[in-house]
């Protein structure tokens, strides 16, 4: 029982971390959605990717890039490039002004985690970030630990 109280206690941490600091991302016009930053975040740190290498290093669709990458090119973000041997694939590399939007959301994403662990003491747990979620989590998140 005590081990499924854990659980629930875990479970209720990572929702709170989600919502708290999720509110970076809410209603920003202009400025980069939480999976568009993943995506700046994680070229920014690699260098360019194909965009299904971006999927699978985030553990989600290719769609679900594919959408998010659209709309960050549209913003001069990334820019996507054709393969010149493969035309299947879909480069991605960011642009100085995705660089600069990644670096500015990462430093508003540090200060709502502080501000987060300023209120909410009970969900430090001895970590400065939210409970881990595996592989998916490291990138958007690894320039702040």
């Amino acid at each position: 029982m005590a081990e499924q109280d854990m659980g629930m206690d875990a479970a209720r941490d990572w929702l709170v971390w989600d919502w708290e600091v999720g509110a970076v991302f809410r209603a920003r016009a202009g400025e980069p959605t939480a999976t568009q930053w993943q995506i700046l975040n994680l070229l920014k740190e690699s260098g360019p990717l194909p965009l299904m290498a971006v999927a699978g290093r985030l553990a989600v669709t290719g769609a679900t890039v594919a959408r998010a990458v659209a709309a960050a090119a549209a913003h001069g973000w990334l820019v996507k490039d054709r393969d010149p041997h493969d035309r299947r694939l879909v480069w991605l590399r960011t642009t100085p002004s995705g660089e600069a939007a990644c670096q500015a959301t990462a430093a508003r994403v540090a200060v709502r985690l502080s501000e987060v662990a300023a209120m909410r003491p009970e969900l430090r747990r001895g970590t400065s970030g939210p409970p881990h979620r595996g592989p998916a989590a490291g990138p958007g998140v690894a320039g702040l630990r």
